[in-house]
């Protein structure tokens, strides 16, 4: 079984910090810049869908963090 990590506003907000802008996190993860800002503002939450694809993207900027990390 998965474990899906549930994010709050201030992960998202992270995980858009790390990413440049909305735009580049929605190209990265394939969720709409409207359903991002729509998590940022507190009117939706994610769906576990959603959160999958933020899991997975947050996963990936992490192995990326290690092997730039490891290359140095």
């Amino acid at each position: 079984m998965t474990q899906v990590e549930i994010f709050e506003i201030e992960d998202i907000k992270k995980l858009v910090e790390r990413a440049g802008s909305m735009y580049r996190l929605s190209k990265s993860t394939g969720l709409q810049q409207t359903q991002i800002g729509n998590y940022l503002n507190g009117r939706t939450k994610p769906s576990v869908n959603s959160l999958l694809k933020l899991n997975q993207y947050k996963s990936q900027e992490v192995d990326n963090a290690v092997i730039n990390t490891k290359a140095s």
